[in-house]
């Protein structure tokens, strides 16, 4: 848990990009196997809206492959942690995430 973080959790990839498209977000945490719509289909499409091109993506996922890995990464995932992971390795980048929009946003 990081303090002063609102986290807010959606069932799909579609109230994904609904929430996206309303409200500031910071940072998306997706998996990949998500019901309708696969986490690469959410990924193109947070890529292709001008409002979230340089969003930042994590990937927690429990496809270990090195071929999904290459994908997400290829589709903008600046992090992919496979099943189990570490919450702390991922409460680390989230955090360093946070700070350099801090940093960027107060200079």
């Amino acid at each position: 848990m990081i303090p002063g973080v609102d986290v807010r959790i959606v069932g799909s990839a579609a109230e994904a990009l609904d929430l996206l498209q309303s409200a500031p977000i910071s940072i998306l945490i997706t998996d990949l196997r998500l019901p309708h719509m696969d986490g690469f289909e959410l990924m193109s499409r947070v890529r292709a809206s001008s409002r979230t091109t340089n969003l930042p993506i994590i990937v927690i996922t429990g496809d270990s492959s090195s071929d999904a890995r290459a994908r997400a990464l290829c589709l903008g995932a600046i992090a992919y942690f496979g099943k189990p992971y570490s919450t702390v390795s991922l409460c680390q980048i989230v955090k360093q995430l946070l700070d350099s929009k801090t940093e960027a946003t107060s200079a």
